[in-house]
């Protein structure tokens, strides 16, 4: 598909499959597809998730530098944060279980034998992103439960954080979460590197969707002088547009 794409001047903009403990494996596949095609190539927020990938920002960036040094046109778009959001069931409950939609997931959850496969799943998922203490609730139907981590509810419930997220999804499916699972220095380093821009992958209220440029200007350039402005600027409006194709802009 990518190699027709390429014909037609397109552009491979991937989420890659792993941004953890896949992390190198996902970021070589997308090169592959690059070399063997020849189409440009966008990672998607660039970052380094859970203990399994961090300090992996080092390997990353010599690789694509590599890539660039065999003629490979490779770009990443990043937000300035070291936390990600989204909905608590994508963030732990693995694709299978909630094929089919939340009544096939919640289904699936009052099945004993399918409940312990799901519970041994949710375990590996949440040392992944660095344990429960990481994971703090948002939840519109649950208010109660904003702003706290989901070690605080399993605490509170008196069970385990496995138990504790069955629950709230059981009883509130739409529940999202905000995942503390980067470092900073991860961040940082991505974001001196001269091919990576800036992308909000953001949506609604979703806090990125109004923070991110304002963030980067303020933080990285002014207060902490990680870029300068000219950098952070450029990186936001004119390298975008020119590897988009976008002219006069």
């Amino acid at each position: 598909m990518a190699g027709v794409a390429e014909k037609y001047n397109g552009i491979y903009d991937t989420h890659m499959r792993s941004e953890s403990n896949g992390l190198v494996k996902a970021v070589q596949e997308t090169i592959d597809i690059g070399k063997a095609t020849g189409i440009p190539l966008m990672i998607s927020h660039i970052k380094c998730l859970g203990p399994a990938a961090w300090g992996k920002s080092d390997e990353i960036i010599r690789m694509v530098q590599q890539a660039h040094d065999k003629g490979i046109k490779l770009i990443a778009s990043q937000y300035p944060y070291y936390a990600s959001y989204t909905s608590l069931k994508a963030m732990l409950i693995p694709p299978w279980v909630r094929s089919g939609g939340v009544k096939e997931m919640i289904r699936r959850f009052e099945n004993p034998d399918t409940l312990k496969k799901v519970m041994k799943e949710l375990s590996i998922k949440l040392a992944i992103r660095g344990g429960d203490s990481r994971i703090m609730i948002s939840s519109k139907k649950n208010p109660d439960l904003n702003g706290k981590t989901l070690h605080q509810i399993a605490m509170k419930w008196g069970t385990g954080p496995e138990e504790a997220t069955i629950r709230l999804l059981s009883d509130f499916p739409s529940t999202s979460a905000v995942s503390f699972s980067m470092e900073e220095s991860d961040v940082v380093h991505f974001m001196e590197q001269p091919w990576v821009v800036t992308g909000s992958d953001g949506g609604g209220g979703h806090p990125r969707t109004y923070g991110t440029f304002v963030r980067k200007i303020r933080k990285y350039a002014r207060e902490e002088n990680i870029l300068t402005m000219a950098e952070v600027i450029h990186r936001s409006t004119g390298e975008t547009a020119e590897f988009l194709g976008l002219k006069k802009r």
